[in-house]
């Protein structure tokens, strides 16, 4: 059949017009994949990167949510690692028995097509909540790293967006491709997350007692009393000090001494909220810094404390255990720094000894004096 001049212009126009719209897309699909390649080398962190592919996937395919799963064929575990939804998502253990899907490509070690999920018989056994979730096609495809199955890219489409086509299938297959090394470092990284916190914990811990330590205390008071004075709401800090300590080393030796204020902390840190901070403040002495406690509550606490101190028996002491705490409080005792409240409350810990020890005073009136540098003995 001959085509009419007008015919074979219109059918240029349309392969002119079909052409323009394929190259768009592959433009898009190409910009999409240099913009994932530049974010797995612009951070260390691996999480971060395939986040920043999870986001870019939604936003070229339109697909509903895209997850990258970690699986560990052997322990026939999954870890949710990135999601397009929420960048917090790093570490999600989840069910395989609610994720037939997965189970299947990780048998397999193929792409997993689902262009209908209501009439595939491979989500019989979770269907109600499939048709919840108003799901219509899935896409999965199998991360690999040196023929070693890491993970899955999951993308999962809404009724609305329908299926996905051959170009997007290819595309997120170099997605799975650029994911793969990211996916690798995440264990690595998890590890190294790990380490850090082990190490930044020991750094403001008390390596004798368990509880922080006093640069602790200085950071955290200065943050607590600039929050109080902002929103004019309660902070409290009681001084804590074993009576007659010096007695102890000296019949039992340090060693006792030691264990009897390992016993002591841990008392201590039984007796006082969550919220609460304890600190070791040196020798024998510990520092209670109280958020959002008002006087009268912090005295209940201080009271508190000192009975189940008292109540404490130690072994092989052959006598209790008593300790002063001395107590004081913003805005009743009109501190102008979170350094003030600690000399307020080490004087009242003094006036405590003076009165006959095992007790808890109240810092009221008393004038801020020179405080003693952390860890100074005194006689007691």
């Amino acid at each position: 059949m001959m085509f009419s001049q007008a015919q074979e212009r219109t059918s240029a126009k349309l392969s002119t017009g079909a052409l323009f719209r394929t190259l768009k897309v592959e433009n898009a699909y190409l910009r999409a994949l240099l913009e994932m390649s530049d974010a797995a080398v612009a951070t260390f962190d691996p999480h971060a990167i395939l986040h920043s592919i999870t986001r870019k996937i939604v936003l070229v395919t339109k697909a509903r949510r895209c997850s990258i799963v970690e699986v560990s064929p052997r322990t026939r575990e999954a870890t949710v690692v990135a999601s397009s939804e929420d960048p917090e998502i790093r570490n999600l253990k989840i069910d395989l028995r609610k994720y037939p899907e997965l189970r299947r490509v990780m048998k397999t070690r193929e792409v997993l097509y689902i262009p209908n999920i209501d009439r595939n018989s491979l989500f019989k056994p979770v269907r109600p909540l499939i048709r919840r979730l108003g799901l219509s096609s899935m896409l999965l495809i199998p991360i690999f790293m040196r023929r070693n199955l890491l993970g899955v890219l999951f993308l999962r489409t809404a009724k609305s967006r329908g299926r996905f086509d051959a170009d997007e299938l290819r595309f997120c297959r170099m997605a799975a491709n650029i994911a793969s090394q990211s996916l690798s470092h995440t264990g690595v990284y998890r590890t190294l997350e790990r380490k850090t916190h082990t190490l930044e914990r020991l750094a403001i811990t008390d390596g004798l007692t368990g509880v922080y330590n006093h640069r602790y205390l200085y950071t955290r008071l200065d943050e607590e009393f600039a929050r109080a004075a902002r929103y004019q709401s309660p902070l409290a800090l009681i001084m804590v000090d074993l009576d007659d300590f010096k007695r102890v080393n000296d019949t039992f030796g340090h060693r006792r001494g030691d264990e009897v204020l390992k016993d002591v902390a841990a008392t201590i840190r039984r007796a006082v909220r969550r919220s609460d901070i304890v600190t070791r403040y040196g020798g024998e002495e510990f520092v209670i810094l109280l958020p959002q406690t008002p006087l009268s509550g912090a005295f209940q606490e201080a009271e508190r404390i000192r009975e189940a101190v008292a109540r404490r028996r130690f072994r092989g002491l052959g006598h209790p255990i008593t300790i002063s705490l001395g107590l004081a409080a913003y805005p009743e005792n009109q501190p102008r720094r979170g350094d003030d409240l600690l000399k307020l409350a080490d004087q009242a810990m003094y006036q405590a000894k003076a009165k006959g020890k095992n007790r808890v005073i109240v810092a009221s009136d008393l004038a801020v004096k020179p405080r003693r540098r952390a860890g100074k003995t005194r006689k007691k």
